[in-house]
């Protein structure tokens, strides 16, 4: 029997929102499991004690306390006592030399732990760092779930970059701006649909490659018919595969909605 619980919840942030807490829910099962490093199918709780998670945190391998600091925010475990020690685990490591991402991980961790302005104040620090933009949009995105915007500036700076890599990764959680739509942030109008929109015609592939699947995650109107014209006009085998998997998730999603809606009338 395991020791923990998955809990991710909106936290009491305002910001929070059902898509950014669906999100986590979908990506939490491959997580421990890449944590356990087992096989097992990535729908299965695995078996992780208190002891291990805290050592991987520690870790010397970057991804593996990145994964667990991201984790440990987000189950419970069935012990007050290890909650408690949990808590002084992540105060005591982000007052240590760590890597800034794996840091950031642990500040939300706190917050989402009920420490919100403990773990505030170290994403503020992290925002206002001179420092990799890849570090500081994260930060920006933890803080927009609150309600605190300080961090906007080095979002956009992320999302306009010159380096693609920084621009996919603010491209993939600019959904964090949705509930701002229509406000004039960085001397911008938020539109996160028109943003995302924007990216299908990014220069890189990798990042065109994504965007369908962030576009079905917003709802996009008439998302069928644009990327029926991706198809037709993108020159990337990458970004044309991309395109027909969403197609065919729509389609089917719609047909069952359309099945569940004839079948509550009978």
């Amino acid at each position: 029997m395991n020791s923990y619980i998955i809990s991710i919840s909106d936290a009491g942030l305002p910001y929070r929102t059902p898509k950014i807490i669906n999100r986590e829910k979908k990506s939490i099962y491959s997580l421990l499991n890449s944590l356990s490093l087992s096989d097992r199918d990535n729908s299965e709780i695995p078996e992780l004690s208190f002891d291990s998670l805290i050592n991987v945190l520690q870790s010397e391998e970057d991804w593996r306390a990145y994964n667990a600091a991201f984790i440990l925010g987000r189950i419970s475990f069935n012990n007050d006592s290890l909650n408690h020690e949990l808590l002084t685990h992540l105060k005591n490591i982000i007052s240590t030399e760590i890597r800034s991402d794996v840091k950031i991980e642990c500040a939300m961790s706190l917050v989402l732990k009920g420490k919100k302005d403990k773990g505030k104040k170290v994403l503020l620090n992290m925002v206002n760092e001179e420092g990799y933009l890849e570090n500081q949009y994260k930060a920006s995105f933890y803080l927009a779930q609150m309600g605190d915007l300080t961090g906007v500036e080095k979002f956009y700076k992320t999302l306009n970059s010159e380096i693609p890599h920084y621009r996919l990764m603010a491209m993939r959680h600019y959904i964090v701006f949705e509930p701002f739509n229509g406000f004039i942030i960085n001397d911008t109008k938020v539109d996160v649909n028109k943003t995302l929109l924007k990216f299908l015609k990014d220069s890189d592939e990798m990042i065109r490659s994504e965007v369908p699947f962030y576009l079905e995650e917003l709802g996009i109107k008439d998302l069928v018919k644009i990327l029926e014209t991706i198809v037709e006009n993108d020159t990337s085998t990458l970004v044309k595969d991309a395109a027909r998997m969403v197609i065919e998730k729509v389609l089917k999603d719609q047909n069952n909605d359309g099945q569940r809606a004839k079948s509550s009338k009978n």
